[in-house]
Order: C-alpha cells, then structure tokens, then sequence
C-alpha cells in the first residue's frame, strides 16, 4: 500500500472552498485506490477543522496533524523562506518527520506557495508541488485592477516574492502542478528546468440531473440571474458592481426585468449593499445545486484572477446556462454560444443575457454544457493524471544523476 503525505495550505472542513473541495475528493479517491493518506494541514486564523469529519470523508488510515497559524498567505510565505534559508526548526518540517517515523513516505505532495520552501529541506522526498494557481502571475494580473498606489505596491513586492519563490523551489520538485494551460506556460517561460504539468480541477457527477426547463417559455420575465462567487475578493465584488451598475441597467433599456440574487459566501459592505438596492444577498446555502437549478442563469463577471473556477465547471455540469468573461472561462475551452456565453464587454454580457431571456431552446446549451464537463473534468481521469505524476517523482528519486 502506497503512502502519500500531503501538506496543504489554509486548509479547512467542511470545506468552504474550491480548492478545499478538490484535495478533499483527491485524498478520498486516492484512499478507495488503496493509498494510505497522511496530512499536515495549515489551519489558516478564521478557519473551521473538524478533523473527525475530516477522516471520515476522506476515509484514510493515515495520521493528521492539524497545525494553526496567525499568519496570512504572505507572511507565511516569508517566514517558510526564512525558515528554509536560516536552518531554523520549522513546527511544519517537525510534522512531516513525525508522520515519516510513523510509516515511510511514497510521494509528498505540497500544495500552496506558502509551503513550497518546505521543499528546499526535504531533498530525500519524492515532492510534488501544486501551487494550483501561477502565484506570482495571479498578483500581477491583481495589481493591474489595484485601486491605490499602496495596494499596487503590495501585490508588485508580493509578486516579486513569489517569483524568486518559484524560481527557486519549481526546480527542486520533482514535478510541478498547476489547473490551467495558460499558467503552466508561464511557468515555463520563468522556470525552465522546472517539469510543470498541467492538470485541470474535476467535478464529481451532480447529484440531480441536468436541469429540465420544457415549462418555461420566453419571455421569462423576470430573468433569475444567479451571481456565484466570494464577494470578498475584490476582483470578483469589482465583477458584481459592474454586473449591478452597467449591465442590469442596459437590460432594463432593452425591456428584459432581472431579479439577481449574489450567492457570495459573506454579508455585503455599507457601499455594495446601497449599490444594489433590491439585490438578494445569500451568504450561506445548504444545497447550492438545487439553487443553481433553480434559476435562468449563472453570471460569473470575474474581473481578473488566475486558474480553473469550480463555479464554472460545477454550473455546467447542472446544464445552467453560464455567462461569464474570459477570465471566468481561462483554461476552459468552451465555444462561445454552444456551452456557454464568453463575453466581455457591457454589450456583449447584456445580449447573451437577452438571448437566454428570449430563447426557447435552453436544453441544448444545457445539455452540451453537461457533456463538456462529464468528458474533461471527472474526477476519475483527474485522478489518473495525478497517479501519473507521482510515479514520476518516485522514478525521479531512484534514476541514477
């Protein structure tokens, strides 16, 4: 029985987001293939663990050490660089020798840029670093929508750090991972001896059918718009404000009524709850499918950002018409029009709005949508790539130099 140990960043269970949603699946499916599965979990300030819950859903025989930190992603990544760099004892590199006593590690994967120092100390380990989105990438393209000269000069000296982080660790792994195309070539343009592969996020099979809409006849009025992701991250609340401020309002000149609830994980700020005045603001749903399949529409107006969104892919999968920018879509190749709507402009945005207000025929963008996902993104073929990739590092650490 193979032992994979993985080290996770801002980790938490239940899990609240995508990400978490996808190691969680990972370690589970890994586990019905016979893996042992051990983890050391960075359990970021703020974060809910429920470590029972957490091995039964995974189902492993392994050990886990939760370990909580005050420190946010930044901070974490200069104190595991100064950790690596000095030869100080780090509780994290305690911890993953700990679990090696415990039982030998086959592959160690770590995941997320504020572990990935870790890495320069573990040269007898089989590592696997995923850093899932390009990190320094993700803050440039941040810093470039920046409102303020000391926010922009933030995210540029965090994407400085993040660069000479990946210029120095990438190489040291045995393999590299990120989810989508665009930030694997990246990659290799600033790393080239760095081996980087690209392996997309996956979506389980939904629990309820693609969504049936032979009852409902144009023009739906009003149009059920649902707006899916984290109002916190300013690229996704600048996606809503211009959502609510631009595009709603040329809706309303072309005679189609909206009714838009935010599905946006938190409560909304003094400005944004007076900005959308008779917008429903849900923070929290027990059965997010069912609302998913509830409405006309899901508008992912993401403003920037790196990697695969599961919000994307897991609409879809229901056969819920998607609206979305390109960023939304980046390293999803949909056809504009056929899976889904990729626009980016108010006018482009509000038409394909308007066509899904006006169509008859909303089962066959569904029914493609649902096809896509089920053909590219199930967690079966997901998980076989990443078995791929952790026989590479182990034949990595036993070929001659």
């Amino acid at each position: 029985m193979k032992h994979a140990l993985f080290v996770l960043s801002g980790f938490g269970f239940p899990p609240r987001e995508g990400l978490h949603v996808q190691s969680a699946e990972l370690m589970r499916r890994l586990a019905t293939r016979g893996w042992t599965v051990s983890c050391v979990l960075r359990i970021q300030r703020g974060a809910h663990f429920d470590a029972e819950a957490f091995a039964r859903a995974i189902g492993t025989n392994g050990v886990i050490v939760p370990i909580r930190s005050r420190l946010n992603y930044p901070l974490e990544l200069l104190c595991a660089s100064w950790v690596a760099l000095t030869g100080w004892p780090s509780r994290y590199l305690a911890a993953i020798r700990g679990v090696e006593r415990e039982r030998p590690v086959d592959v160690l994967h770590v995941e997320g840029i504020p572990m990935m120092p870790l890495v320069a100390s573990l040269p007898r380990l089989p590592v696997v670093v995923s850093e899932v989105d390009a990190w320094s990438l993700r803050q440039t393209r941040l810093r470039e929508r920046a409102v303020g000269a000391p926010k922009r000069l933030f995210l540029a000296g965090y994407a400085a750090v993040s660069r000479r982080v990946e210029r120095w660790i990438l190489p040291l792994a045995k393999v590299s991972h990120v989810v989508s195309g665009a930030d694997a070539q990246y990659l290799r343009a600033l790393v080239p001896h760095a081996d980087v592969r690209c392996i997309p996020v996956a979506v389980a099979a939904p629990a309820r059918t693609p969504m049936q809409r032979l009852d409902l006849v144009p023009p739906r009025q009003p149009l059920n718009i649902i707006f899916w992701g984290d109002i916190g991250v300013p690229h996704l609340r600048g996606g809503l404000v211009w959502l609510i401020s631009e595009v709603l309002p040329a809706l309303t000149r072309e005679g189609v009524k909206a009714q838009l609830r935010v599905l946006g994980r938190r409560d909304p700020d003094a400005e944004l709850r007076k900005l959308a005045d008779g917008v429903e603001f849900l923070t929290w749903i027990d059965d997010v499918s069912a609302l998913l399949s509830s409405c006309d529409v899901v508008a992912l107006p993401d403003q920037s950002g790196t990697g695969l969104k599961n919000r994307v892919l897991e609409a879809m999968a229901l056969g819920v018409p998607v609206v979305g920018t390109s960023h939304a879509f980046e390293g999803i190749p949909v056809s504009d029009g056929q899976e889904a709507y990729t626009r980016d402009t108010v006018a482009g945005f509000t038409s394909a709005l308007i066509e899904i207000a006006r169509t008859a025929d909303l089962q066959r963008m569904g029914r493609a949508a649902a096809e896509f996902v089920r053909r590219t993104y199930s967690f079966d073929a997901i998980v076989d790539q990443w078995e791929d990739v952790y026989a590479t590092a182990q034949q990595r650490m036993t070929a001659p130099r």
